[in-house]
């Protein structure tokens, strides 16, 4: 489920830049909880819709007129004040709406839209708003799609597994049937470990990768609350959880939270998408010591343009010997000075790099996104976007083991 922060439905003014008409056929949907609420939805008459029509064709804001169908400040306070008896999809979707009110989301959302030849309306200048909820009245998969994909910007980190070479090269795109026979594999497999009977696959082709969301439940959480009767109480529901495996030429990367479905995973998708029982393996994907033979030469991306800037911001190196020392050092400036400090009293093959964090700025992007190799295996990425150029850059400094 989306994250619950109410910007847009907590402000009258906000709600009020809603078409009365589309903010009407959003919530009836919901009529009969409104009526609990001590709420009745206002049914547009003729009347309403005359002075509606007259309110647009001279040009006034419609603004003027925020009384015909809704009592905002009553409105607000009930979308903002959920209760036990309010509808998981109303919050979900109210969710949804907030969190892809931002310039990006609504270009990938319209996008979408003319991708499958999808009408929205011919309505001229709609509010980002706007636009999200008339689609998700009208194509709701559209947004649910969108609101995926935003998973994938956030931090990854994966487990490597090498496919067959036997297999390669037989790579077919999943048809909706073979998804679903899929998803009710992996289904079975998640009811054994009690987490509920609920598996849904989305798939990604981003050129080269190809992505499968996976999303499916936990086991049961329990949460304190207060009830509507102001006493303590409590709450059980069960958590959703979100998991991503990337396929690239022969490596299978996969995020999950355990072991058990890492490995679920890895033979599912092998199984379905290379039509064999063969398993991938785990193997040494990555590897930190260009940073000891290079030195600050394994920092340049001249060769990869749409890097900004790069730097490493911290290293962590335990030295070879009965002691198992540890080093970490941090700063952009000093981790060099203290690698070099390092190599003075102990040779550079006693010295076992652990772990890189490196900090980077995509050209035209603001934001500093950060990049963190954990040999053999681990890779975390701040933005999984800014996964294809990373790898460019790691393949040609030498952090790729082959």
């Amino acid at each position: 489920m989306a994250s619950r922060q109410h910007r847009i439905f907590s402000s009258v003014d906000l709600l009020r830049k809603f078409q009365p008409s589309r903010l009407l056929r959003f919530l009836t949907r919901y009529q009969e909880y409104f009526i609990l609420r001590g709420y009745a939805l206002h049914t547009p008459t003729a009347s309403d819709e005359a002075i509606t029509q007259q309110v647009s064709e001279e040009n006034v804001d419609p603004e003027a007129e925020p009384s015909i169908l809704f009592d905002y400040d009553k409105l607000t306070q009930i979308l903002i004040d959920p209760v036990d008896m309010t509808p998981a999809d109303l919050i979900h979707e109210l969710c949804l709406i907030e969190e892809l009110n931002n310039e990006f989301d609504v270009g990938c959302l319209l996008d979408e839209l003319a991708l499958g030849r999808l009408e929205l309306c011919g309505e001229p200048n709609l509010t980002h708003p706007e636009i999200i909820l008339e689609t998700l009245l009208r194509y709701p998969q559209v947004v649910q799609k969108i609101h995926a994909k935003k998973l994938f910007e956030k931090t990854k980190s994966f487990k490597q597994f090498k496919i067959p070479e036997t297999v390669l090269g037989d790579f077919h795109v999943p048809s909706p049937t073979e998804i679903e026979a899929l998803e009710k594999k992996f289904t079975e497999s998640f009811a054994a470990q009690k987490k509920g009977r609920i598996c849904k696959i989305l798939y990604f082709n981003r050129d080269p990768y190809h992505l499968f969301l996976i999303w499916h439940g936990r086991a049961f959480s329990r949460q304190e609350t207060i009830d509507s009767s102001n006493q303590p109480s409590q709450i059980r529901f069960r958590p959703i959880q979100y998991d991503l495996v990337t396929i690239e030429g022969d490596v299978m990367s996969v995020n999950a939270s355990v072991h058990a479905d890492r490995k679920l995973y890895s033979g599912g998708f092998c199984e379905l998408l290379y039509n064999t029982n063969l398993s991938p393996f785990y193997f040494d994907q990555y590897t930190l010591r260009p940073i000891l033979a290079n030195n600050t030469r394994c920092l340049l991306f001249h060769d990869v343009p749409e890097i900004e800037s790069l730097d490493l911001v911290e290293l962590s190196m335990k030295v070879a010997g009965p002691h198992n020392l540890e080093h970490i050092i941090k700063g952009a400036k000093r981790v060099f000075d203290g690698l070099n400090d390092l190599l003075v009293v102990r040779r550079s093959d006693e010295l076992i790099p652990q772990k890189a964090t490196f900090k980077f700025k995509i050209r035209g992007c603001k934001q500093t996104q950060s990049l963190v190799l954990q040999p053999p295996d681990k890779l975390s990425l701040s933005q999984e976007n800014s996964r294809e150029i990373m790898d460019r850059w790691m393949k040609n400094r030498g952090f790729f083991t082959s």
